[in-house]
Order: structure tokens, then sequence, then C-alpha cells
């Protein structure tokens, strides 16, 4: 009898999507192969014919993670082209709904600052923390000059710091929401986004 042929891109995808929990529930320091193994319901050697070890699994997420992240939803759609206050809000439309969709989005996330502030682990996920902060930098900057240039919102605006204070907003609230319950990111910036919006205007 044939030996059962594996997928094995299917497989790594099981080990991430288990592996999001586990690493979200006891963080990345106290997670074992062996309970991601659990979790997948395989083998602990056929989590490492996957990934080389639990950083090279832990980054691999953080890939993906920062990859559905510096996803642009496509605000222009059919018919005249979108204005540049809806593209922003397409933007953080998109972004909002990750962060409600994923209930291990925050705890990740802190994980993976945490590993930006470890020798062994900092250059590899702080610059990509920097990718991708200059990737959203450049997004939402590039939709306020288009912004200024097309007469929606006035001369003079201060173009990269409006972006960087931005994404310390958010960065911010998700802190917030992590230690108090009460706090909810994704409402408040819902809440908060039209009328910072509304202070660009001509």
């Amino acid at each position: 009898m044939a030996p059962r042929k594996v997928d094995k891109q299917a497989r790594r995808e099981d080990i991430l999507a288990a592996a999001m929990g586990v690493f979200a529930t006891h963080g990345y320091r106290q997670t074992t192969i062996d309970q991601i193994a659990d979790a997948t319901g395989i083998s602990k050697g056929a989590v490492y014919l996957s990934f080389a070890s639990k950083e090279d699994l832990f980054y691999a997420l953080f890939e993906q993670m920062t990859q559905a992240a510096m996803h642009l939803p496509d605000a222009s759609g059919e018919g005249p082209p979108a204005s540049a206050k809806a593209q922003i809000q397409a933007l953080f439309d998109g972004m909002l709904a990750m962060i409600d969709a994923n209930e291990h989005l925050i705890p990740l996330t802190l994980e993976f600052w945490s590993a930006c502030g470890v020798e062994e682990t900092r250059e590899r996920f702080g610059g990509r923390f920097a990718e991708l902060f200059g990737a959203f930098r450049t997004l939402l900057s590039g939709l306020i000059e288009q912004g200024v240039q097309r007469g929606e919102f006035r001369d003079g605006l201060p173009v990269q710091a409006l972006a960087s204070a931005v994404m310390a907003m958010i960065d911010g609230l998700l802190l917030q929401q992590w230690t108090d319950p009460d706090i909810r990111a994704s409402q408040i910036t819902r809440a908060a986004l039209p009328f910072l919006l509304r202070a660009l205007d001509v």
C-alpha cells in the first residue's frame, strides 16, 4: 500500500492556525513545540518538517499577519475614482475588521513587539516591523497628499507626522484594550476617524 501523500502547504497552514492560539495563550517563551503539535493533532516531528525551529514558526506567523495587515483594500470599485477620504476610510475599515475578527491579534502583537526587545530576535522582527510601519506610513501619507493635490485637504499639512501619529494612536489603543477590557480599539478609532479626517478638510 502506497504511503499517504501529505499536502505540505495545507499542513503548514494547519500548524500556523493552531500555533496562533497557543502563542496567544502562553506567550512565545512559554510555548513548546509539543503544545503546538498537540493543538494541530500531529507529531512533534511533523511540525519540524515544516518549520526548523520554534522561532521560525513564530516568525512565519508574524509574516502571515503582517502580510494581511499590509493588504490594501480596493476603495475605487467601478465608476469615478474614489476620494482620498473614502480611500483612507476603506483602509481603516479593513484594518479594524481584521482587529475585530481575530481575538488573538492583540496578545500576538504584544509578543511580536517583545521579540523586538530581545537581542537574538531584534533584527529579524524589528526589521519586519520597520517594513510594515514604513509601508503603512507611505500608503497613508500618499493618500493625504492625493487629497491635498485634489483640493480635498488643505495645503501645508505635516503629512509624514500625521501618518506616524495615526499609527501610534492605533498601537496605543491596542495596548489599552489589552490592559482595560472596557477599551475597544476598533470602536474608538471608528468614532474618532471622521473627526480626524474633518481636521484635514480645506
